[in-house]
């Protein structure tokens, strides 16, 4: 991962997890319709080389197909969620705070100074000192 996608990613966290939360409300949805599928019925066609392809099975095949990338998009914003959560857990209380206020509760680096009793200069330090731990360990160099 690059700096600007961890930055994203940070950006992007409280999405994320809303995210998986619908997604994870699709798979239902579609295993729901996978119940609902009708049994095959008799009337089918067989195509010109004679084999059978029902209704029913294309639109199983279809509900499993739309099933499986949504699992894999739910594992790897799952993945992303842990790996961001785990990386946070390594930095120093001062870091998480500033990392947390500027990036997930998208505040002014005013307000954050404040906030933190720092100074403006000293919290944009921290983040990018926070940033760079960050980036190691979700790149598996520390």
């Amino acid at each position: 991962m690059r700096m600007e996608e961890l930055k994203e990613s940070l950006e992007g966290y409280i999405y994320y997890e809303q995210a998986i939360e619908n997604i994870d409300l699709n798979i239902k949805e579609i295993e729901y319709e996978i119940l609902g599928t009708p049994g095959i019925s008799g009337q089918e066609q067989t195509s010109k080389s004679n084999s059978f392809h029902s209704v029913t099975e294309d639109q199983a095949i279809t509900l499993i197909t739309k099933k499986t990338a949504l699992q894999t998009l739910l594992k790897k914003k799952e993945i992303m969620i842990s790996k961001i959560d785990n990386a946070l857990e390594s930095l120093t209380d001062e870091e998480k705070n500033v990392i947390k206020l500027f990036y997930i509760e998208h505040r002014t680096w005013q307000d954050i100074s404040c906030r933190l009793n720092y100074s403006e200069r000293t919290c944009r330090y921290r983040r990018e000192s926070a940033l760079k731990k960050m980036l190691g360990i979700i790149n598996n160099k520390r």
